[in-house]
């Protein structure tokens, strides 16, 4: 598999969120998907359990799409996903994750399908849908060529040929978890006909499930913060059940420091244990053998497997001088990924991990500070805190505006936020206004573009010297930043870590990429944060 499929695979898998099981007195239990009804599962106890999935897609909405100077037609389903074979025809696809039993293997039936035949022609579009391709990376003046498989426009047969398929993705916080693909629109690319799937009915066999196990790990690793993203991840949300019904259960959070950092560090542990966690404090010095990013993993496992409380959060406190990254297997870049991914088979981080990346313990003393003040929430005027600055890009400043007019009119003007569009392709948002904005205070700075390791490129740009000359003591916003490198800690001191370590000013938080991003992905990723949010 080529990474750009890898990645969309990855996307796709990460944005889709929903299936099925149960486990009770009854037999049967119906769960109704969180989002929609367009997937519903009912769990069945017996000899062999499994599960009963009812596809019901939403009605189609087609298009028309210039590529290469030829016009194509667009077929999606609202809120789904599609295909990723490049070159192949762009089709709709169903994705939901679901939570299967310790141990078993799923195993796809289908029961029954029911379809509406309609051609292109009928529809007054073209009779070719338009196919897939590759993904645009986000560097100035970035093109990638057309892609079209010949081969696939030939087939005079309903494509994909498989309706359905279901695989096991391994653990997310002992948590099994399966995923399921549906195809809900057939096309055959010579006579230019859809199959449009009104109904299916599916059936997942679970050989091998062990429910005793699945009980047990659920005792063991569900808290509070999981069970949350379990419950908006999973359509069987709470079928699988632990042993007890348990009440709300103390959150393990473990806090790695370079040993120079301690002192600076302590009145945040303090902080997190008057809030009910339960905190370990570990020094590098602590770790067996020496500090090295294999040696740290192994401590961190040991926590997970055999602590009386597992961590449910991690924090490094220090620069990669201090604590060492990982290097992305795919990307090449850093990463702190690694050191949680502990149940086998995937990328999902089975606990929540982040970065205090200070070099020195007044930089890691500027970070608490942020972080004490603005989880207090003791504000002397807490206007800033409904209102976000929005920053586009000029180059390809439709899609990077469209992301953030979605957000905005779906999102935030409905919960009365005031949102800034400061949108470089128009004149007069310089990066005084930027500026402007972030001191007058903003919660929320949400950027989409080009970027660098010390710098927003475009859009408009914004420094580190820009950051640093800020002056928007005690309301410090979550910085989000779709953009390229600007966030790759193994630097000097990269943008993201001038957020942090800026006193008195800057961020509370930065998110972003340590490696090149994507335009249609940072599209779907903001979009879907928000919504999750």
């Amino acid at each position: 598999m080529t990474w750009n499929n890898r990645k969309k695979i990855i996307i796709q898998a990460t944005v889709a969120l929903v299936l099925l099981f149960s486990i009770g007195v009854s037999a049967v239990h119906t769960t109704p998907s969180a989002y929609d009804n367009t997937v519903e599962s009912s769990f069945h106890l017996g000899d062999l359990p499994f599960i009963t999935v009812t596809i019901t897609p939403p009605l189609p909405e087609f298009g028309q799409l210039m590529l290469a100077g030829q016009t194509y037609a667009t077929v999606q389903l609202p809120e789904e996903g599609v295909s990723t074979v490049i070159g192949d025809a762009q089709l709709p696809m169903i994705s939901r994750f679901f939570e299967i039993p310790q141990g078993a293997t799923p195993q796809l039936v289908v029961e029954s399908i029911s379809w509406e035949t309609v051609s292109l022609e009928s529809l007054n579009l073209p009779s070719i849908v338009a196919p897939v391709q590759p993904s645009l990376i986000k560097i100035d003046g970035a093109t990638v060529p057309f892609s079209k498989n010949d081969v696939f426009y030939t087939m005079d047969a309903s494509q994909p040929s498989s309706i359905a398929t279901v695989k096991a993705l391994g653990e997310l916080r002992s948590r099994q978890i399966a995923f399921l693909q549906v195809s809900p629109i057939q096309y055959n690319p010579v006579s230019g006909e859809l199959r449009i799937m009104t109904q299916c009915v599916l059936r997942i066999d679970l050989p091998g499930s062990d429910l005793v196990k699945t009980a047990q790990n659920i005792d063991r690793y569900t808290t509070a913060s999981f069970d949350q993203l379990f419950e908006t991840s999973f359509v069987n949300y709470g079928d699988l059940k632990g042993t007890e019904q348990l009440g709300p259960r103390q959150e393990g959070y473990l806090i790695i420091v370079h040993d120079d950092f301690v002192d600076a560090i302590q009145p945040l542990a303090d902080w997190k244990d008057s809030k009910g966690f339960d905190v370990t404090v570990t020094k590098t010095s602590e770790i067996a053998g020496s500090p090295t990013k294999e040696n740290i993993k192994n401590y961190i496992v040991d926590a997970y497997n055999t602590w009386p409380i597992p961590p449910a959060y991690i924090l490094l406190v220090g620069d990669v001088a201090q604590i060492p990254s990982w290097t992305g297997s795919e990307t090449g870049t850093c990463t702190d990924l690694y050191y949680v991914t502990i149940d086998s088979g995937n990328y999902f981080a089975d606990v929540v991990i982040s970065r205090f990346p200070g070099a020195t313990a007044e930089q890691v003393t500027n970070m608490v500070d942020k972080t004490l003040y603005y989880e207090g929430g003791t504000f002397p005027d807490d206007a800033w805190i409904k209102k976000a600055a929005f920053l586009a890009s000029t180059d390809n400043h439709q899609v990077s505006e469209g992301s953030h007019n979605f957000v905005i009119d779906t999102y935030l003007n409905p919960n009365n936020y005031t949102c800034d569009k400061i949108y470089s392709y128009y004149s007069g948002n310089t990066t005084q206004k930027v500026t402007n904005a972030l001191n007058d205070g903003r919660s929320l700075c949400i950027y989409s573009g080009h970027g660098g390791t010390d710098y927003w490129a475009d859009g408009p740009v914004f420094d580190q010297g820009n950051v640093n000359a800020l002056i928007n003591d005690g309301m410090y916003p979550f910085v989000c930043s779709h953009a390229c490198l600007t966030n790759q800690f193994t630097v000097g001191e990269c943008f993201g870590e001038t957020w942090l370590r800026a006193p008195h000013k800057g961020g509370i938080a930065f998110w972003g990429a340590t490696t090149y991003s994507y335009w249609d992905e940072d599209d779907i990723l903001e979009s879907r944060m928000f919504k999750a949010w």
